[in-house]
């Protein structure tokens, strides 16, 4: 009978091999984990800031799928060291998926047709409210954390969609990682869950089933607009709307959804997504609006991307004739404040990119590449400069009325502060009442 097997983290050759194999790393170790019992763990040696790159290492095995023959702005650039059948090199495009909108390879049926197996990567454990997220990027993988991780603290990244609810992470993460997790995230939506019963919600047991049937049918409804014809029953945007917000109703006692809960963020920056690729500016900027700023996370790569697509949607309906419906009668803003706001957007969703992803990461690159034309172009008050901030809060203002947003969700621009969100989101859930 051979000697017992060892965890990575009592193996000290191991162990070092593991850190070892990254660069541009912070001081790293391979030690037990807090969070699952016997297992390892990738700790902090060292305080690490909001926003830096923990370590960035070359992809021990990196494997795609030959049907693809382009690739997004965010993957593998050096694509000559990864020819993708018979010698056919993938060429740089940089396309979004409609489905994910994230930095990795994307199929029409928004699903992920790139793996890669990263040695000191598969060392880091799973939470659903992450200190940490890896990002791919010229072939290599790059861990950058989301907040300030304290020395002797466990990394963590998301194994799952983050934005998905609590049951659905809990299903998903069992049938494919075999385990269930307990995080703090989990156990506040948890509470938050049990705390509607008696007030709103007719069951526990049919709250997590609606949810699991709104994330079902939006995915049949991304599916259906990524792969015209297959799904026709799914193409009709508006009814799939209706629906879907319609099953949110047969639950709560009022039919007032809290836009915060989940998987209601997700829901509406996605039917955004479809709306703006259909042209129809309006409904997706409204959907834009409460999934990205009534959500209550605000941070991550989720949080850049779903304010990215805030500004596309406010970029489309700017690009209209000034004399258009769009315009004039219609209840809407004016011009010069949707200008106001694409600027105001646009620099915060450029400042949080920079922290997210990196300042020197081709996404980052590209959206202040893009950035800069608009800012240049700008009237005055040119952004950056105090009398900006005034007239994009009075824009974004007359936005958030027209959209029927509390002015509490707005942003600001300066430091990111998320306080505010926790007590918007509380209020939201203190209106709900029976009826």
């Amino acid at each position: 009978m051979g000697p017992a097997r060892k965890a990575l983290h009592e193996d000290e050759g191991v162990r070092k091999y593991l850190v070892e194999s990254t660069v541009g790393k912070k001081e790293l170790s391979v030690n037990e984990s807090k969070i699952v019992s016997l297992s390892s763990g990738l700790m902090a040696k060292e305080d690490i800031d909001k926003g830096c790159q923990i370590f960035n290492s070359m992809s021990f095995i990196t494997c795609i799928d030959f049907s693809v023959t382009t690739i997004c702005h965010h993957c593998l650039k050096g694509g000559g060291r990864l020819p993708l059948g018979d010698g056919v090199l993938p060429s740089i495009e940089p396309k979004v998926c409609s489905g994910c909108r994230r930095a990795r390879f994307c199929s029409k049926k928004s699903g992920s047709v790139g793996i890669a197996l990263d040695l000191l990567s598969c060392v880091i454990n799973h939470s659903c409210e992450p200190n940490a997220f890896l990002c791919f990027e010229d072939g290599r993988v790059i861990a950058r954390s989301l907040r300030p991780v304290q020395s002797g603290e466990e990394v963590t990244i998301s194994y799952c969609e983050p934005m998905l609810p609590l049951a659905t992470r809990r299903d998903y993460l069992e049938a494919e990682y075999f385990f269930r997790c307990f995080c703090k995230r989990c156990e506040t939506d948890k509470r938050e869950e049990k705390a509607l019963v008696p007030h709103a919600v007719k069951s526990l047991k049919d709250l997590r089933h609606i949810q699991t049937a709104m994330v079902r049918l939006m995915n049949n409804t991304v599916a259906a607009t990524n792969t015209p014809g297959k799904y026709p029953g799914f193409e009709n945007i508006t009814k799939m709307e209706a629906d879907i917000l319609g099953l949110s109703r047969r639950v709560l006692k009022d039919g007032a959804w809290p836009e915060h809960l989940d998987p209601m963020p997700l829901v509406r920056n996605s039917l955004a997504q479809i709306y703006l690729n259909k042209d129809e500016h309006f409904s997706a900027l409204r959907n834009s609006l409460r999934g990205t700023l009534m959500s209550r996370y605000r941070n991550g790569p989720e949080w850049v991307n779903n304010l990215c697509l805030l500004t596309q949607c406010l970029v489309a309906i700017a690009t209209q004739s000034p004399d258009s419906s769009f315009f004039n009668g219609g209840g809407f803003i004016t011009l010069k404040e949707t200008k106001y706001a694409i600027s105001g957007y646009g620099l915060r969703l450029c400042k949080d990119a920079s922290t997210v992803f990196g300042g020197k990461s081709k996404y980052t690159e590209f959206l202040c590449e893009w950035y800069s034309w608009i800012a240049r172009s700008s009237d005055d008050p040119k952004p950056g400069t105090k009398e900006f901030e005034g007239a994009f809060w009075d824009a974004q203002k007359s936005l958030l009325a027209w959209a029927d947003v509390d002015t509490g969700y707005g942003i600001d621009l300066g430091e990111m502060d998320v306080s505010g969100i926790d007590e918007m989101c509380a209020k939201a859930f203190n209106k709900l009442s029976i009826k």
